[in-house]
C-alpha cells in the first residue's frame, strides 16, 4: 500500500497524467470531445426521468447531504449507450468528468448565496463522488488478468480484512527550496502517487542563481486530502475449487465509502482494475515500472443484505414456478429428506435434522434491538464409522454457503477472527475466521471433541448471539457470524458405552451443549439383519459410483436442492400460529417437569440441560419445517414433528446410558459386591491403577467384564473412585465419612506417636524429616498413610501394627549417562528395606544414543580452562561412578573402561594462551593443569605442533570408552539389586525395555514417578515439545586407525589432544576425532552417510592437522553421530535442565514427572553428581534439593 499516505511521494519519468490518455487509443473516445462528454453527463443528471416528472438523480443531488450520487449503469445506457461504453473502457478518464458534471449540476440547482462583499454569488462547486452500480454478472477473481487493467469491472467476494483510515492527498503543494515558488500537483487516485516535475518553472532574474534539478519540497499542511481505506477481498468459500487456496484482491476505497465495511461482509463491488508498485519491492523507490501488483479502486459497493446474503438471488420465473409446484405437493417433507445424503443408509431422523439445519428458522429483530437467531445448530455424537463426517461433507456441498473445518486443526482465532500486522505498513487489521466467512451459511466442525476447551469457549458467543466481539491490539469491534453449526464428535472412550452414564459418554461442557438445538447419539448397532442390508447398500453404492449419467443426475439434484434452499430462505419467513404456540408451550412445560422428576429420582442433573434455549430450538425447528413447504405459518403439525425430532435426539441423549437405579437380581447384586471388594483390595486409598489392567486382572479371576464395569460405575457414583486421563486411570478416593484434609493435623500427631509408622513412613516415602508437615502431606496419598489415617480415625488402632507396603515404581526414560546415573542413585539412596522397581526404557539399547557416541574425554574445565560451576563435585562423583562400574566388569572382559590418562592442549593464539594461563592458577588438586613448554609437550606427543611454544597438560584427565562404561554401570545396578535380594532387606527390581517412547501420558497409572533423561529426544515428546529451552546440535565423530604398514604405535604414555578438533586416542592404533556442530538438526540417528562423513572429514582434518600433522597417516574407518541437547545460555554458563515438570506436562496427572537433560557436550562430567541430586529429589518429592540455578530454566520465556 504505497503512496502519499505512507510517507513518500512516488513519481514516474513517463509523461502520464491521470486526466487524459484515453482519447489516443480508443476510437470512440477519440470521436467525443471531453466537453461534449461533460455536457452529456450533465444532461443525464438533469434530464433522466423514470416516470413522468420524476428525476431521480436530480432529486438525489438536492436531498443527499453526503455529497455522493449513486448511478445505475442501466439507466445511463438507456439515456446514451455511448456513455457506459466510455466509462467501462476508460473509467479513470471519464469518471472524474462525471463527478465534475455532478458538482456543476448541484451548483446550478442551488440558490445563490451572499459573498464577502454582500452581493449574491453562485455557490462554489464542491467535491462530489459518483458511485456506480450495475445488474451485470460479476467476474470471478481468478479470471482477472492483464486485459482488464484500467477497465471497469465487477467482482464479488467476502471481506476478510480492513485497514485503518488514512489521509490520501488529491493535490500535493510543492515549494521550491531555491526561489520559494509554489506549485500544486495532482495525485493519481487510488494507490498512485504524484508526478513531481524535475525542474522549477521560475525564470531567474539577472544575477539570480538558477533553481537546481529536483528543487521541490512537499508542504503537507497546504495539500488537499481525502479519506482512504484498504480492504482485502477473498473469494467466497463456495466458489473456491476443491484443493485450491482462495484468491485475495486488494481494494482501495475513498471518501464516502470509507468505514462502511467490516470483515466478514459479503460484497459485490464495481471498480477500476489498477496496478501499483508494492512498497516492499526492491524497486519501489526507483523509476522502474516492470512488475506491479494489481488492486481495484472501488467506485461502487453493493453490500449483501439479509435477503440475498446466501448467494445470488436471481431466480427465473420457470424456477420459481417449479419451486412453488414442488412445495404444494403433500409429501414435500418426505421428498426433501430423501434428497439428503442418499448414499447414506438409514439415519432417517438425522437426515430430517440436516434438512431443518439447511432451511433454518426465521431470524427476528425485537423492538428493543435484540436479535434472535434463526439458524439451527446440530451435534452428532457417537461411534466411529457411522457416517458423521459424510453428513458434514454433504451439508458443506449442499448449503449455499459452507465452511468445513476440523476441531483438532482449528484454533480460537481460526474459528473467530485474528488480528494481523501488515508487513508493509506495520499496522494491525482483522482477518475473519471460519465463523465469520460462513456468515449466512453453515460451519461444519469435524472431530469437535478433539478441540481444546479454550477454543470451544471462543465460539460460545458466535453460536448464540451470532456475533464475534474482538478487543485486541487496540481494535475493538463486533463481527457478524450468522451461521449454523454442524459438529461431529466421538465419546471420550472412542465408542459410545451403554454401561456408562450420559455424563460419562458426553464429555462436553453444559455451556456448549445448551447451544445445540439437536444432539443425536449415533450408534453402531450390531444386528444381523440390519448389517446385511447396510452391506448390500454400500456394495451397491460402490458398484454404481462410476456411472457418468448417475453423476450428472446427482449433481443436478444437489444443485436443484441448493437453489430451492436459497429460494426458501430468501422468500419465506414463517411464524408460529396461535394454536401451535399454545401446543408448544404446554409440551415445553411437560418436558421440564419430566426432567426435574428424573433429576429428583436419580439425585443427579441431566447431562444435557433442558432450558429456554431448547424451547427456542423447537420454535426454530417448527419454522424450518414450515419453510420447506414455503408456508408462512408454522402449524401444529410442524410443532409436533419438531417436538418429535427434539425428543428422539436431545431428550434421548439426555436419558441415554446406564439406568441409575437398575433392577438387579440378587445374584447380580452379589457379583457386583464381590467385584467391589476385589477392586478395593487392589487399589489403596489415594492410589491409582490403569482401568484396562484392573479389568484384565479381575477377568482372569473369572469375573465378568460387564460386572466389573458396573461395579466401577456404582463406586464412581458413590465418589469412591474417580476417573483420570480420559478414563484410562482409576483413582481410589476416601468416602464422605472421612476427610483427610480436615483431620490431617490430628492424624499426623497420632501417626508420629507410633514409632514403627514413623520409621516406615520415612522408609516408604523417602521423607527424611517426618516433622516437616509439607513433606508429610506430600505423601499422605501413599497406601501406608491412608491405612493408618483410617485406622486412627475410627479408633481401631493406637499401637504399632504391620504396615501394608506397595513397591514404589519409577520409570527412567533413556539409558545414557543421565538415565543410568539416576537409576543407580535411586537404588542407592532409597531405604534399604523399601520395595522399589525401576524400569529403564530406551529404543536404542544401553548407550545406544548420543552418550555412547561421545569421545569420552573427562575433565572439569571449560574450553578456556576455567573450572566449571560445581566442577569439583561433578569430578569427584564421576570418578566414584567410574570405579563402581570398573569393579562390576569381569576381569576377563574384552577391554577396559579407561582407555588413556592425560589430555594436552596447545595454545593456538595469544588470547587463548593468556586465558588458559590465568585460569590454570585455579585448578583442582585432583585434576591439575600444568603449563609446559614446547619441548616437554613434544616429548609427550611426538610431532606435536605448538604454535606459541606453550601448552597446557591435565595429567589426571581421563579418556574412557563410553559404550563399555555404560554397559558396566548397568551391570553394577543389576549387581546391586542382587545384593539387596541376597541380604533379605526388601524387594528391589530393575528391568530394561528396549522400546520407543511415544507419549509421557502412556505411563499414567503405572508409575509413581517418571524421569525423562532422553537428551534431545525429550523435545520430541508431545507433552514437552516446544516447552523446553533446548537447542539441538548433531555432532559427527570420526573413527580413525593407523594402517598396518605403519609400524610405530601411538605411545601408551602419551595423552590425548584437545584443540579446535579433539583427538581421543582409544588405544595405540585407534582414535576418535571430533566433533562437528550442526545446529537445529533433528536427526538423532547414530548412522552417518558417506556424504555426511566426507563433510565431517573436510571440517575436522584441517583443524586437527594444525596441532597434530601426523593425523594424515591415519586411515578413516567410519563415523558415528549423536544429537546433543544443548541447554540455554545463562549468566552462570550453559547449565543442564533439572526439576519437576508436572506443570509443563499438564494438570490432572497421577504421577510426578521429572526432567534430567540438557547436559550438552558435558554429559560425562555432569551425570554422576546431578544424577544423585535428581534421585534424592524424586525420593523425597522435594525439588528444593536441586540447586536453584538448575531449575531456573522453567522461568525462561519461550
Amino acid at each position: 500500500m504505497s503512496g502519499w499516505d505512507e510517507g513518500a511521494v512516488y513519481y514516474s519519468d513517463q509523461a502520464h497524467s491521470w486526466r487524459g490518455g484515453g482519447e489516443e487509443n480508443d476510437p470512440v473516445a477519440a470521436a467525443a470531445s471531453r466537453h461534449a462528454v461533460l455536457q452529456k453527463f450533465k444532461e443525464f443528471i438533469r434530464g433522466f426521468e423514470t416516470d413522468k416528472n420524476v428525476f431521480p438523480y436530480r432529486e438525489s443531488l438536492v436531498h443527499n447531504p453526503n455529497k455522493f450520487l449513486l448511478v445505475d449503469m442501466e439507466d445511463l445506457d438507456a439515456f446514451d449507450p455511448d456513455l457506459p461504453s466510455l466509462l467501462r473502457s476508460s473509467p479513470a478518464d471519464y469518471l472524474p468528468l462525471f463527478e465534475t458534471a455532478a458538482a456543476e449540476v448541484l451548483v446550478g440547482l442551488r440558490s445563490k448565496v451572499a459573498g464577502e462583499t454582500g452581493e449574491m454569488e453562485d455557490p462554489v462547486p464542491g467535491d462530489m463522488q459518483v458511485l456506480l452500480t450495475s445488474k451485470e454478472d460479476p467476474v470471478s477473481i481468478r479470471l482477472l488478468g492483464a486485459q482488464y487493467i484500467s477497465k471497469l469491472i465487477k467482482i464479488s467476494g467476502i471481506t476478510i480484512a480492513a485497514s485503518r483510515t488514512k489521509a490520501k492527498a488529491t493535490y500535493v503543494t510543492l515549494i521550491c527550496k531555491n526561489c520559494r515558488n509554489t506549485k500544486q500537483v495532482p495525485c493519481r487516485p487510488g494507490l498512485g502517487g504524484a508526478i513531481v516535475p524535475r525542474s522549477c518553472d521560475h525564470d531567474p532574474q539577472p544575477g539570480e542563481e538558477p533553481c537546481p534539478l529536483d528543487p521541490w519540497l512537499v508542504v503537507p499542511d497546504r495539500s488537499k486530502y481525502v479519506d482512504q481505506q484498504t480492504l482485502k477481498l477473498q473469494e467466497k468459500p463456495e466458489d473456491v475449487p476443491t484443493g485450491e487456496l482462495p484468491r485475495n484482491m486488494l481494494l482501495s476505497v475513498d471518501r464516502h465509502l470509507v468505514q462502511t465495511i467490516v470483515p466478514g461482509t459479503r460484497l459485490t463491488i464495481m471498480g477500476i482494475y489498477s496496478i501499483y508498485q508494492a512498497s516492499n519491492s526492491s524497486t519501489s523507490h526507483k523509476g522502474v515500472v516492470a512488475i506491479r501488483q494489481p488492486y481495484i479502486r472501488v467506485v461502487g459497493i453493493e453490500e449483501a443484505n439479509e435477503a440475498n446474503s446466501r448467494g445470488p438471488a436471481a431466480f427465473s420465473p420457470e424456477e420459481i414456478e417449479g419451486f412453488k409446484k414442488f412445495a404444494a405437493e403433500p409429501d414435500v417433507y418426505k421428498n426433501i429428506c430423501s434428497k439428503i445424503a442418499p448414499s447414506i443408509f438409514g439415519h432417517d431422523d438425522v437426515k430430517k435434522a440436516m434438512a431443518c439445519l439447511l432451511f433454518g428458522g426465521s431470524r427476528k429483530h425485537l423492538p428493543d434491538g435484540v436479535k434472535l437467531r434463526g439458524d439451527i445448530n446440530v451435534l452428532l455424537l457417537g461411534d466411529p464409522s457411522t457416517a458423521k463426517s459424510q453428513f458434514l461433507k454433504f451439508v458443506e456441498k449442499t448449503a449455499p454457503i459452507a465452511v468445513y473445518t476440523s476441531g483438532k486443526g482449528s484454533s480460537a482465532a481460526g474459528l473467530t477472527a485474528s488480528v494481523i500486522r501488515d508487513s508493509g505498513s506495520r499496522e494491525f487489521y482483522l482477518e475473519g475466521g471460519a465463523m465469520v466467512l460462513a456468515d449466512g451459511g453453515v460451519v461444519c466442525i469435524d472431530e469437535f471433541d478433539k478441540m481444546r476447551p479454550e477454543d470451544r469457549v471462543a465460539i460460545h458467543e458466535a453460536m448464540e448471539q451470532q456475533t464475534i466481539s474482538i478487543a485486541k491490539a487496540g481494535i475493538t469491534t463486533v463481527l457478524n457470524s450468522r451461521t449454523s453449526v454442524l459438529a461431529a464428535a466421538n465419546p471420550p472412550s472412542g465408542r459410545y458405552d451403554d454401561l456408562k452414564t450420559a455424563q460419562d459418554n458426553i464429555d462436553l461442557q453444559t455451556t456448549i451443549l445448551s447451544r445445540f438445538d439437536l444432539i443425536f447419539i449415533v450408534k453402531d448397532i450390531r444386528m444381523y439383519s440390519q448389517d446385511k442390508i447396510i452391506a448390500s447398500h454400500i456394495i451397491r453404492v460402490h458398484a454404481s459410483a462410476n456411472a457418468a449419467s448417475g453423476e450428472s443426475r446427482t449433481f443436478k439434484e444437489e444443485n436443484w436442492l441448493k437453489r430451492y434452499i436459497q429460494y426458501c430462505r430468501t422468500e419465506c419467513h414463517p411464524r408460529l400460529s396461535e394454536s401451535a404456540s399454545s401446543l408448544l408451550q404446554n409440551n415445553y412445560v411437560k418436558i421440564r417437569q419430566d426432567m426435574r422428576q428424573q433429576a429428583n429420582e436419580t439425585g443427579e442433573a441431566a447431562a444435557i440441560p433442558i432450558t429456554v434455549r431448547q424451547l427456542e430450538a423447537i420454535v426454530r425447528l417448527s419454522e424450518a419445517l414450515a419453510r420447506m413447504k414455503l408456508s408462512y405459518v408454522a402449524t401444529e403439525e410442524s410443532v409436533l414433528e419438531a417436538i418429535r425430532l427434539f425428543t428422539v435426539s436431545t431428550m434421548d441423549a439426555a436419558r441415554s446410558g446406564i439406568n441409575q437405579h437398575m433392577n438387579l437380581t440378587p445374584e447380580m447384586a452379589n457379583e457386583i459386591k464381590q467385584a467391589e471388594t476385589q477392586i478395593k483390595r487392589r487399589i489403596g486409598i489415594g492410589n491409582h491403577i490403569s482401568e484396562r489392567k484392573l479389568i484384565d486382572e479381575l477377568t482372569r479371576m473369572g469375573m465378568n467384564e460387564s460386572i466389573v464395569r458396573r461395579a466401577l460405575i456404582i463406586m464412581h457414583q458413590r465418589d469412591e473412585v474417580e476417573y483420570k486421563r480420559e478414563r484410562r486411570v482409576i483413582l481410589r478416593l476416601m468416602n464422605a465419612s472421612y476427610d483427610v484434609e480436615n483431620d490431617t493435623n490430628h492424624c499426623i500427631e497420632r501417626l508420629l506417636s507410633v514409632p514403627l509408622f514413623s520409621f516406615t513412613l520415612q522408609s516408604t516415602t523417602g521423607i527424611r524429616n517426618p516433622n516437616t508437615p509439607r513433606m508429610l502431606l506430600c505423601h499422605l496419598n501413599s497406601p501406608v498413610a491412608h491405612s493408618y489415617c483410617r485406622a486412627l480415625h475410627t479408633g481401631r488402632t493406637t499401637s504399632p501394627v504391620s504396615l501394608p507396603q506397595r513397591p514404589l515404581r519409577y520409570a527412567v526414560l533413556g539409558a545414557g549417562f543421565a538415565g543410568l546415573s539416576v537409576a543407580w542413585h535411586l537404588l542407592q539412596e532409597s531405604p534399604r528395606d523399601l520395595g522399589l522397581r525401576i524400569d529403564i526404557y530406551d529404543e536404542n539399547g544401553i548407550g545406544g544414543g548420543a552418550s555412547g557416541v561421545s569421545g569420552g574425554l573427562l575433565h572439569p574445565y571449560s574450553p578456556k580452562g576455567k573450572l566449571l560451576l560445581w566442577g569439583a563435585e561433578c569430578w569427584k562423583e564421576c570418578i566414584k561412578l567410574l570405579s563402581i562400574a570398573d569393579a562390576a566388569v569381569d576381569q576377563n572382559s574384552d577391554g577396559s573402561i579407561v582407555q588413556r590418562r592425560g589430555i594436552l592442549r596447545p595454545a593456538l593464539n595469544m588470547k587463548n594462551l593468556l586465558s588458559l594461563n590465568d585460569n590454570a592458577q585455579n585448578c583442582l588438586a585432583s585434576c591439575r593443569i600444568k603449563t609446559i613448554d614446547k619441548e616437554t609437550a613434544q616429548n609427550l606427543v611426538p610431532n606435536l605442533c605448538v604454535p606459541f611454544n606453550s601448552a597446557f597438560y591435565m595429567p589426571e584427565a581421563l579418556i574412557i570408552h563410553p559404550q563399555r562404561y555404560l554397559q558396566a554401570l548397568f551391570l553394577a545396578c543389576e549387581n546391586s539389586v542382587k545384593d539387596f535380594m541376597t541380604s533379605g532387606l526388601g524387594g528391589k527390581e530393575l528391568w530394561f525395555h528396549k522400546k520407543s517412547i511415544c507419549r509421557l501420558l502412556d505411563f499414567e497409572g503405572e508409575y509413581d514417578a517418571v524421569v525423562v533423561s532422553l537428551g534431545a529426544k525429550a523435545d520430541l515428546l508431545p507433552e514437552l515439545s516446544g516447552r523446553l529451552p533446548l537447542r539441538t546440535c548433531r555432532g559427527v565423530v570420526a573413527h580413525l586407525m593407523l594402517p598396518a604398514d605403519m609400524g610405530e604405535d601411538y605411545p601408551a604414555c602419551s595423552p590425548s589432544i584437545l584443540s579446535d578438533a579433539w583427538l581421543a586416542f582409544q588405544g595405540p592404533r585407534r582414535l576418535y576425532m571430533g566433533s562437528t556442530w550442526e545446529w537445529k538438526s533433528r536427526n538423532s540417528s547414530p548412522n552417518v552417510s558417506a556424504d555426511e562423513s566426507s563433510i565431517a572429514l573436510q571440517e575436522l582434518l584441517p583443524k586437527a592437522s594444525k596441532v597434530y600433522p601426523a593425523i594424515k597417516d591415519w586411515t578413516f574407518t567410519g563415523a558415528r553421530a549423536g544429537l546433543r541437547a544443548m541447554p540455554p545460555l545463562t549468566p552462570d554458563g550453559s547449565l543442564p535442565l533439572l526439576g519437576c515438570v508436572n506443570d509443563v506436562v499438564g494438570e490432572n496427572h497421577t504421577c510426578s514427572y521429572w526432567l534430567f537433560g540438557g547436559l550438552g557436550s558435558r554429559g560425562l562430567l555432569y551425570h554422576g553428581w546431578l544424577g544423585k541430586l535428581t534421585a534424592k529429589a524424586i525420593l523425597s518429592c522435594n525439588e528444593e534439593l536441586i540447586p536453584s540455578e538448575l531449575t531456573r530454566w522453567k522461568t525462561i520465556k519461550r
